[in-house]
C-alpha cells in the first residue's frame, strides 16, 4: 500500500473548488472552498500507525527482470539478478545447533544457538581489489508452517518466545559502474581480462568460504532458487507492520523484544553498507517486518521501549528486493558501527526447532531435530508419542519424509495434507520425492547411505544432509531397544520408553527429561497419548526417573 500522490491531490482539490464555485451561492465563497480543500489535504494526509488511510495498492512492476546463472570458475552455477545499476546474488545460510531452548510464559528470547558472524560478513564488503557495494542479511522467522496443522502447533506455542525455524540469505550487491572501473585490480581473478561475470561469481564464492571457514554451512543459490527469492520479497506479506530501528537503537534488543509479538511470520533484515575509504566501520540499517498479526495486537504485544525505539514503515513489506537500490523510507536510519561491534548485534542463523514437551517449572522445551548439526537420532517411544514428534517438527517449518514397512501407523498424519512437507515413502520405492530436512526410518532394516543422499536437498548431501532419525516402537514386541544393535552410537536419543516421558541424551552432554504434553487440537493428527498413571511412575519427575529412563544407554 502507498499514499496517494500529490498530483492526484492537488487535482482533486483544484476540482472540488472549480464544483463549488459553479454551483456555490456568491455569498457561501469563498469560504466553502476553503473548509473543502482543508477537508480533502486532511484525508489525504492523515496516517494511522505511520500508514496513509486512503492508499492505493501498490503498482506492479512494469518492467522485466533478468535473472541469470553464471558460471564460476570452478563450473558452479551462481543465480544473479541485473537490475538497473545493481547486480545481486545470493548465499543461502543452513545452520543449526544440539542445544534444548526452555521458554516459559514472561521468559524473553534467549537463542542459545549458532549466530551469524555478521562482522565476517562485513569485512567481505571490501575483498582487497573487489569492492561491494552492500550486504543485506534477511532473516524470515516463523512460529509455525502454513496450514492445518501451522494452526495447531501455533495454538501450542502460544505467546511464548519462540521462533521455530528461520531461513536466513545474504544478498551480496554489487554496483556495475564500480565493478566496471575496478575490475583490473582483482589479482585474486583470472587476470585483468577477467569478465564482470567472473568477478561476481568469484566475490559470491569467497564469501561463502569465509562462512564456511567460521563454522557456518551455506551454499550459493542459483538462478531458479533466487527468483524465488525475489517474488517472495515482492509478494504482499498480509496483515502486519514494518519497522525501522532508529540509529541511536540497539537492534538486538528491539527485535528480542518483538519476539514475543505473536506474529505468523517475523522478518529481520540487516543492510550493511560500505563507507568509502574505511575497512572499521560500516553503515547499517536494520528493518523488522511482522506479518499475520493486526496492528492492534502488534501495538498490545510491543513493549513501551521498543516503541521508542523504532518507527513505523508505510508497509509491512521490508524484505530487499534484488536489484532494487535503497528505499527512500529508511535511507535516513542509517547507523554507523564499528565491525569489531557487530558480533553483539548478530541475528539468529536458525530457528530453535520444535516443542518437545514441558520442565519440571512448566516452562516449553524446544531442540531442533533437523539441521546440519544432527546426522542421527534414535527415537524410542510408542506409535503416538513419535506421531507427535513427526507433526510438530512439520508443523514447525520443516520437511519430513516417513520411510516405513508400516504405513497405517503413519497414515493419520497425512491429513496434513501437503506431500512437499510430510509423505510416506515405501522402502522398496525408487521414486524418493523432493528434498527433506528429516527422514524418519521406521524399517527393521538398514538405512543405505544411498537412500539418504537420495532424499539430500539443494547442493547433494556434502551440502545440506538430511537428519536420518531411526525410529523404535516396537521395542516391547522385541523385547529390547535397537540402540543395542546400531553400530554407531547416534548423535541424540529420545527415549519415551516410559509412558508421558521423553529423555534427551545427547552423545555428549548432559541428558534432560521432559513430560510429554498434548497440545489443543493435536488428537486428529497423533491420535491419544499415554500418560502415567498416578503412583505408577514411582516418583518421576521431569529432572529424573527411577528408574533410568534408558537402562541400555551406555
Amino acid at each position: 500500500m502507498t499514499a496517494v500522490p500529490t498530483f492526484a491531490g492537488l487535482s482533486a482539490v483544484l476540482l472540488t473548488t472549480l464544483v463549488l464555485t459553479v454551483v456555490c451561492p456568491p455569498s457561501w465563497q469563498p469560504w466553502v472552498q476553503f473548509l473543502v480543500a482543508a477537508l480533502v489535504a486532511a484525508v489525504i494526509t492523515a496516517r494511522r500507525a505511520g500508514r496513509p488511510l486512503v492508499a492505493r495498492e501498490r503498482a506492479p512492476r512494469r518492467r522485466s527482470v533478468d535473472v541469470v546463472d553464471l558460471v564460476a570458475p570452478d563450473r558452479s552455477t551462481v543465480g544473479c539478478v541485473e537490475g538497473d545499476r545493481v547486480v545481486t546474488t545470493a548465499v543461502e545460510i543452513s545452520a543449526g545447533a544440539l542445544v534444548a531452548t526452555e521458554v516459559g510464559h514472561d521468559d524473553p528470547a534467549d537463542h542459545r544457538g549458532v549466530r551469524l558472524p555478521l562482522a565476517v560478513v562485513a569485512r567481505q564488503l571490501d575483498q582487497g581489489g573487489v569492492v561491494l557495494e552492500g550486504i543485506d542479511v534477511v532473516v524470515d522467522g516463523r512460529r509455525a508452517a502454513d496450514g492445518d496443522d501451522g494452526e495447531v502447533y501455533d495454538s501450542l506455542v502460544g505467546p511464548l518466545a519462540l521462533i521455530s525455524h528461520r531461513r536466513v540469505h545474504l544478498l551480496v550487491r554489487f554496483d556495475l559502474a564500480r565493478l566496471a572501473t575496478g575490475t583490473g585490480s582483482a589479482s585474486w581473478t583470472a587476470g585483468a581480462g577477467a569478465s564482470l561475470e567472473q568477478v561476481v561469481a568469484v566475490a559470491t564464492e569467497r564469501l561463502r568460504r569465509a562462512l564456511v571457514h567460521h563454522g557456518v554451512p551455506c551454499r550459493v543459490l542459483d538462478a531458479a532458487e533466487l527468483a524465488e527469492v525475489y517474488l517472495d520479497a515482492e509478494a504482499d506479506p498480509g496483515p502486519g507492520t514494518g519497522l525501522v530501528v532508529r540509529p541511536s537503537a540497539d537492534p538486538r534488543a528491539v527485535i528480542d523484544g518483538l519476539t514475543a509479538v505473536r506474529a505468523a511470520r517475523l522478518t529481520e533484515v540487516v543492510r550493511l553498507r560500505r563507507v568509502e575509504g574505511r575497512d572499521d566501520v560500516v553503515d547499517m540499517i536494520t528493518t523488522v517486518g511482522l506479518a499475520g498479526v493486526s496492528e492492534r495486537g502488534v501495538a498490545g504485544g510491543i513493549p513501551p521501549t521498543t516503541t521508542a525505539a523504532c518507527h513505523p514503515l508505510p508497509s509491512g513489506r521490508v524484505s530487499p528486493v534484488p536489484g532494487e537500490t535503497l528505499p527512500d523510507a529508511i535511507a535516513g536510519s542509517l547507523a554507523r558501527r564499528a565491525v569489531d561491534d557487530l558480533s553483539d548485534l548478530a541475528p539468529p542463523a536458525h530457528g530453535c526447532g520444535q516443542i518437545l514437551g514441558a520442565t519440571r517449572t512448566g516452562a516449553a522445551a524446544a531442540i531442533q531435530l533437523a539441521g546440519p548439526h544432527l546426522r542421527s537420532v534414535l527415537l524410542a517411544a510408542r506409535p503416538a508419542v513419535c506421531r507427535q514428534v513427526a507433526f510438530r517438527a512439520v508443523a514447525a517449518g520443516y520437511r519430513v519424509a516417513v520411510v516405513t514397512d508400516v504405513p497405517d501407523r503413519w497414515s493419520p498424519l497425512t491429513a496434513i495434507g501437503d506431500e512437499t512437507r510430510y509423505r510416506i515413502v515405501d522402502p522398496d520405492s525408487s521414486d524418493v520425492g523432493a528434498p527433506v530436512d528429516a527422514v524418519m526410518w521406521d524399517v527393521d532394516g538398514p538405512l543405505t547411505e544411498g537412500r539418504i543422499d537420495a532424499l539430500a536437498g539443494p547442493g547433494g548431501p556434502d551440502v545440506t544432509p538430511p537428519t536420518v532419525i531411526r525410529v523404535d516402537a516396537d521395542w516391547e514386541l522385541r523385547g529390547t531397544s535397537r540402540l543395542s544393535s546400531i553400530a554407531a552410537p547416534p548423535d541424540l536419543v529420545l527415549d519415551g520408553r516410559i509412558d508421558g516421558w521423553i529423555s534427551v541424551e545427547p552423545r555428549a552432554g548432559e541428558p534432560r527429561r521432559v513430560s510429554v504434553v498434548a497440545g489443543p487440537g493435536e488428537d486428529p493428527f497423533v491420535g491419544p497419548l499415554a500418560s502415567p498413571d498416578g503412583l505408577a511412575t514411582d516418583g518421576l519427575t521431569p529432572s529424573g526417573a527411577a528408574p533410568s529412563a534408558t537402562p541400555d544407554h551406555r
